[in-house]
């Protein structure tokens, strides 16, 4: 895992994150996920709220300053195809590559 860019703002914080793994299927390859992560401090602790995007677009909605001098991005899958990492794609999927 790679930890990029922090931001911060009040009570919610994204984090760039690129997390490694190994596809099996539908082809066996190194795989990797270009992805932000979303977090909510509650209680003074950090709660991950990647996963769960009603709940994502309820925090950034109830701090619309958050998103300012940030963009927002969905998740990328790549695979390691002759050295160089591509964009990896399911048939019928639009992800643009990048």
């Amino acid at each position: 895992m790679d930890i990029g860019t922090v931001k911060v703002s009040g009570n919610l914080a994204v984090v760039e994150t690129v997390l490694y793994g190994s596809v099996v299927a539908p082809i066996q390859a190194e795989g990797k996920i270009v992805v932000q992560q979303y977090l909510v401090r509650e209680d003074g602790k950090w709660r991950v709220a990647t996963g769960d995007q009603a709940t994502v677009k309820r925090f950034i909605a109830s701090s619309p300053g958050f998103k300012k001098g940030f963009k927002l991005t969905q998740p990328r899958f790549y695979i390691k195809q002759d050295g160089k990492w591509i964009v990896f794609r399911l048939p019928g999927n639009r992800t643009r590559s990048t």
